[in-house]
């Protein structure tokens, strides 16, 4: 298989992380403690008529976990700001396909970023290796007719 790298309409003008919480515990007495599960979730904006959306993301490890049988507890939220440069489609159905996919694109590459953010605070912390969010797929939900 061949796959090509080219240029894409999808910009990113900005990303930033709004809000990046972490705590570590070490463990006490030889007790053994796992990586937490996490969760996501997010928002987003409408693609305006220049082309710019935002998306946001949150990922944190699972609150319904007792905190003396984990490694770490963490909340990471990361704001971008794109810019679509290419054609939008003008059908309803065709359009709300496109905006889906501009989301999930979105999402991907802000979850690629909260990724290498917490691989780096866990990096320099008390347990090796680093935690390593594992990979998750972003999918539309079947719609209700």
């Amino acid at each position: 298989m061949d796959i090509l790298s080219m240029p894409s309409p999808l910009e990113i003008e900005r990303h930033f992380f709004s809000e990046i919480l972490f705590q570590a515990f070490p463990p006490s007495g030889g007790n053994l403690k796992a990586s937490p599960r996490c969760t996501t979730a997010y928002s987003h904006t409408g693609v305006d008529k220049d082309g710019k959306f935002q998306v946001q993301l949150q990922v944190a490890s699972d609150d319904n976990e007792k905190t003396d049988h984990v490694l770490y507890r963490f909340k990471i939220s990361s704001v971008g700001i794109f810019r679509w440069r290419g054609k939008v489609p003008s059908e309803p159905d065709e359009k709300d396909a496109f905006m889906e996919r501009l989301m999930i694109t979105g999402l991907s590459i802000l979850y690629s970023s909260t990724r290498n953010m917490l691989q780096t605070v866990t990096g320099s912390g008390p347990y090796h290796p680093p935690y390593l969010l594992q990979p998750v797929a972003f999918v539309p939900q079947a719609r209700k007719v």
